[in-house]
């Protein structure tokens, strides 16, 4: 019995042994982790038990769980988790598009949240300062799409639309009254606008047609110029519209022809924004014969209307030395031009250099001007053919008012729209001698230059004279420094505009000093931007900080001076000078262009042109668009053939006055 005992307690023993082993051996396994996605069907089927949680599973406190898992309860959770989501999707491409420019696919992504962070900009001064942040982004990714050499001219157009809209909107806010802080941000839309100069200029002089917007929308014309060539097949003419990108195409016949050669004969009529030019689709400038060679200088298409412009014949053997003293015949065979002041030949002779100079005035705008050139050889004129093809301008204007007009007799130029008039001597430091209402017989000026001791290098002359602008152009020189002043004066404006262009030497140093003074009557009182002040006293000189927010200066009675700059000037007034007899701008610019506007109105319209100021709206409001100015028309490279005897041309037209950065169309 007793050994039986034994037996049992030993293998009691050896069970209990055997049982510690294996906690032993559990306890070694390591701690089981639940995966990601086991973590996600377990929060889901918290939520949907019906879906992820068989029926025999639910049964036990299911009316607990009704309540708590109710259909609003569902709903909120998931609203809540897709927004989570949703944020986390958006803030993860908006990071991700932070560089990119118009163009990339993600780009909408990074104006999305620059809307989503203006919308949650509440202070107007922060709001304003995040409008001039933003335009700045869009010159920055302008610059980068014309780095890129291979930017579309609509992806430069888009940021460039969004740079005015961004400036316009920080301009309306700093614009209103209770507003605080302008001066503050001046000096930051002072820097948008040098950079925005600077990419204007870099474009101007290596890709002008980027710079240039397209004439969307444009009526087009194309006229066989000699009418039975038969290039437009059958036709003497093709009209249509331009398309949004300012495309416009047509078929020639080029059966046993060159196309080159048919295009040479086709004029392309453009009609828009109050202009309508002609010009040729392919310009000559240049003409060769067996024994010649010849060019023109300055290489032009279209000439405005009694606008003289000088041009220089070279003429060169093939061998590329120069033709002396050679007698040459310069003929305009339309008879839509004068040369050298006459219709008909020109007879000229070449200098040593084998070079001849000649001027061209346009007489009849709706017909391309052909200019031939002959040679004298051994007794005949050898023709080498058209030498010069110039297109013309007109404006075709429906604005009210009358058309300015101009007068010139005994150095004295008088402007006027039947508004106010403008008197323009030539003496010396005066830009302008008098500027009159034509209602009231109210006067202001001499406007004069700040050059001490300039005296007038060049001028002053018209230099355009349209429907709806003339110009007048004066050139001051005062020991080697000038200064162009190009005065406008447009239909139905009560005012000038004043065009301030050229360089002061400062010999390194910062320099302050009057840039342009207006000399006035003393009376009345003075309206700056923070409101009124007395007229000065006799000796005292007020200067109030130039607020590009609020951009100009009243000074009078009832019949007000009006002063103000144009937001599209490439630089700006430091301050408003202030004294009893005159009002002006202070500048420590030494280069750049500046417009301004002068001008005597009634109170109430000077009143009205003061808030328009104060809204940024005068630039959009401003003619100062050089009527003189047309259109560039070039052909596309994508040119193709049809058929044997078919051709699809293309050509693009650019507005010459319009740039990627002006606002409007």
């Amino acid at each position: 019995m007793r050994n039986k005992r034994n037996l049992n307690s030993k293998s009691n023993m050896k069970q209990y042994e055997d049982l510690l082993a294996i906690v032993q051996r559990l306890k070694a396994i390591p701690k089981a982790k639940a995966g990601l996605a086991f973590k996600v069907k377990i929060f889901f089927a918290s939520l949907f038990p019906s879906i992820f949680i068989p029926a025999t599973e639910r049964r036990a406190g299911e009316e607990h769980r009704a309540l708590k898992r109710s259909l609003p309860f569902k709903i909120a959770v998931s609203a809540g988790i897709s927004l989570v989501l949703l944020f986390a999707i958006f803030g993860g491409l908006t990071v991700a598009a932070r560089n990119t420019k118009p163009g990339d696919p993600l780009y909408t992504f990074k104006k999305a949240g620059e809307n989503v962070s203006l919308a949650f900009t509440f202070n107007q001064k922060n709001k304003a300062k995040k409008y001039l942040e933003l335009a700045n982004v869009r010159l920055s990714e302008v610059q980068k799409l014309i780095e890129s050499k291979e930017a579309e001219h609509e992806n430069i157009e888009l940021a460039s639309i969004d740079y005015n809209s961004k400036l316009k909107s920080a301009s309306e806010i700093m614009g209103k009254r209770d507003f605080a802080g302008g001066f503050e941000l001046t000096g930051e839309i002072k820097n948008l606008k040098t950079k925005q100069s600077n990419i204007e200029r870099t474009l101007a002089s290596s890709e002008p047609e980027i710079l240039l917007k397209r004439a969307s929308g444009a009526r087009i014309e194309v006229v066989d110029s000699k009418g039975g060539t038969k290039a437009l097949c059958g036709k003497t003419a093709i009209e249509g519209m331009a398309d949004r990108n300012g495309v416009f195409e047509f078929d020639i016949d080029a059966r046993n022809t060159d196309p080159k050669e048919l295009l040479r004969n086709l004029d392309v009529v453009v009609e828009l924004d109050g202009r309508k030019q002609i010009a040729p689709i392919a310009p000559v400038s240049s003409a060769f014969s067996p024994q010649y060679e010849a060019t023109i200088e300055p290489s032009l298409e279209v000439l405005p209307l009694n606008t003289p412009q000088d041009f220089e014949l070279q003429l060169r053997r093939k061998d590329g030395m120069p033709v002396e003293n050679a007698q040459v015949r310069i003929s305009d065979r339309t008879g839509t031009s004068t040369i050298n002041g006459m219709l008909g030949d020109a007879y000229l002779k070449t200098d040593s250099s084998g070079m001849c100079r000649f001027e061209v005035e346009k007489k009849f705008a709706r017909v391309t001007s052909r200019i031939s050139l002959s040679v004298l050889q051994n007794g005949v004129f050898h023709d080498l053919g058209d030498v010069l093809t110039l297109g013309g301008l007109e404006t075709l204007s429906e604005a009210a008012g009358a058309p300015p007009e101009f007068n010139t007799s005994k150095n004295v130029i008088e402007l006027s729209n039947g508004i106010i008039s403008v008197r323009i001597g030539k003496i010396p430091g005066q830009i302008l001698s008098k500027i009159t209402s034509l209602s009231d017989g109210g006067e202001a000026g001499p406007l004069l230059s700040p050059l001490e001791n300039s005296k007038i290098f060049d001028g002053p002359k018209i230099i355009f004279s349209g429907n709806d602008q003339v110009a007048c152009q004066v050139v001051f020189d005062s020991s080697g420094q000038r200064w162009r002043y190009t005065i406008i004066l447009a239909r139905g404006e009560p005012f000038v505009y004043v065009k301030c262009e050229g360089e002061q030497e400062s010999n390194g140093m910062a320099f302050k000093q009057d840039f342009l003074k207006l000399e006035i009557s003393p009376s009345g009182e003075v309206i700056i931007p923070e409101g009124k002040i007395p007229m000065p006293r006799a000796s005292e000189t007020i200067s109030s900080p130039f607020n590009v927010a609020k951009p100009f200066l009243l000074a009078g009675g009832e019949e007000k001076v009006f002063f103000a700059c144009l937001l599209n000037s490439e630089l700006y007034p430091d301050s408003w000078s202030i004294t009893r007899n005159s009002i002006g701008v202070e500048s420590s610019a030494s280069k750049g262009t500046m417009t301004l506007m002068v001008g005597i109105t009634k109170g109430e319209t000077a009143g009205a042109m003061a808030e328009k100021a104060s809204r940024g709206a005068l630039i959009e409001d401003a003619k100062l668009s050089n009527m003189n100015e047309g259109f560039t028309v070039k052909l596309n490279p994508d040119s193709r053939k049809l058929q044997d005897k078919m051709t699809r041309v293309s050509i693009i037209v650019y507005k010459n006055y319009s740039t990627v950065f002006d606002n409007g169309n």
